[in-house]
């Protein structure tokens, strides 16, 4: 009888690693649902923009308040350059000005005299 419940305890044993190997699949599989969940935005919360979008529509707005102007964008481009390759980076006779974003980042935002004129 010996071996009968050695094998019972063998089985509930094993019986409580699968469940507890259940339980914690199941819990994962909640946190990743969860998090996924957060990560959504709920219907009808804005969407965030994009930096392309930004400084068109802070332009748009500067010129519309200011002169009364329309203004609508066809291209605006954002690329990373260095300190050293900013002489090469920006157009010649554009409107250049610094620009602080979070955590003291700098940036630069150079109008062409197209738009300028």
């Amino acid at each position: 009888m010996q071996g009968a419940a050695d094998s019972t305890d063998a089985t509930a044993r094993g019986s409580l690693v699968l469940r507890r190997h259940v339980a914690a699949l199941t819990a994962g599989r909640r946190a990743m649902r969860s998090v996924e969940e957060a990560a959504q935005p709920s219907p009808g919360a804005p969407l965030p923009r994009s930096p392309e979008r930004i400084i068109a529509g802070a332009i748009g707005r500067a010129a519309e308040r200011v002169h009364g102007l329309p203004l609508f964008f066809d291209r605006v481009e954002v690329r990373q350059a260095g300190l050293a390759e900013l002489g090469e980076v920006l157009p010649e006779a554009a409107l250049i000005l610094v620009a602080e974003g979070p955590a003291e980042a700098l940036g630069t935002v150079a109008i062409c005299p197209g738009l300028l004129a």
